[in-house]
């Protein structure tokens, strides 16, 4: 996995990122440094509380929980399965990673 991902200035104004609340919207911007080189993240909160936003005391499991589902619903991250574990994938990432070295980083 990488060290971190770019961040491309135009997510100030990107619409749907933008209806989210400031707590899910900042969930969204620092889950994108974690992201594989696929896009994709373990979604259970849990995984997410420790991993992305250890320090947060008002994010906990079930704003987690809460946030990406909005995140769903706009669209802007899908869920699904591989065997019995959820994972969450951020459509067109690799879109927005110029870039982007596969061949020297495996997928989570």
């Amino acid at each position: 996995m990488a060290r971190g991902r770019m961040l491309n200035k135009k997510i100030s104004l990107s619409h749907k990122p933008n209806q989210l609340s400031c707590r899910a919207y900042a969930l969204f911007c620092t889950m994108i440094a974690h992201l594989d080189v696929n896009g994709v993240l373990p979604a259970d909160p849990d995984f997410i509380k420790a991993a992305v936003v250890p320090r947060r005391k008002e994010q906990t499991k079930k704003t987690i929980k809460v946030d990406l589902f909005c995140m769903r619903d706009l669209k802007i991250l899908e869920f699904f399965q591989v065997d019995f574990s959820t994972y969450l994938v951020f459509p067109g990432f690799r879109d927005e990673q110029p870039g982007l070295r596969t061949d020297k980083e495996r997928p989570q």
